[in-house]
């Protein structure tokens, strides 16, 4: 890790600022701030791993300084000896253990808890809810009003498409606007209705002949 931070390094421009502070160019417009006597780096690995990062190996090379008196002190050779000074006791194996004095140790009651117990686990959002299920997700919604992908029906304020299934032909627009039929009714390509309003039975059975026109 030091060798790579060293290595990285050469891709950093220090410039000093005051204090043992510098301002290094990263490139791409990134600059970080290093403060060597703080021993901090405004990306953070510098604080957070006690290591020297790129950024601060810069800036220490710029000063003349060797990196290596930067390092935390727990990387040192002294903290190590200082960490293992005590003796590890020596222990035999299980064989020769002896039985301990004293009660036994008892396991834990396990208690009912008062509500219904669960049957079936806590799925995630991107699962179903049943096997035979399948979920929408990353799929690409298609408007049958308008014919564009990315919403649908309820949410459609585009004009109606021609091919779309609830597309009502100018001759027949009397059906859904409470007029009287065609004057001359063997034009009328959904069949001949009585005069009048048209009743709501015989509105769906124009849109359902319209349906059935399409997918021949």
């Amino acid at each position: 890790m030091l060798n790579k931070n060293l290595e990285l390094s050469r891709y950093c421009r220090p410039y000093y600022s005051s204090h043992d502070i510098y301002e290094v160019d990263w490139g791409s417009n990134v600059n970080y701030v290093v403060n060597l006597n703080g021993k901090t780096c405004t990306c953070g690995s510098f604080q957070l791993y006690g290591i020297y990062c790129p950024h601060a190996c810069s800036a220490i090379l710029n000063a003349k300084k060797n990196p290596e008196l930067y390092m935390d002190d727990c990387y040192t050779k002294k903290t190590y000896l200082k960490a293992y000074a005590l003796p590890i006791g020596a222990m035999p194996s299980k064989d020769h253990w002896g039985e301990a004095k004293g009660k036994p140790l008892k396991t834990l009651e396990i208690k009912r808890q008062p509500e219904r117990p669960k049957m079936k686990r806590i799925k995630s959002a991107d699962e179903t809810k049943t096997a035979s299920t399948s979920t929408r997700r990353g799929l690409t919604v298609n408007c049958q009003h308008c014919g564009v992908q990315g919403h649908n029906v309820k949410t459609c304020k585009g004009p109606i498409n021609p091919s779309s299934p609830y597309h009502v032909p100018p001759e027949n627009e009397c059906l859904l606007q409470g007029k009287k039929t065609p004057s001359n009714p063997q034009e009328y390509q959904w069949g001949k209705l009585s005069e009048g309003p048209p009743s709501f039975a015989n509105v769906l059975k124009a849109i359902n002949a319209r349906k059935m026109q399409l997918q021949k």
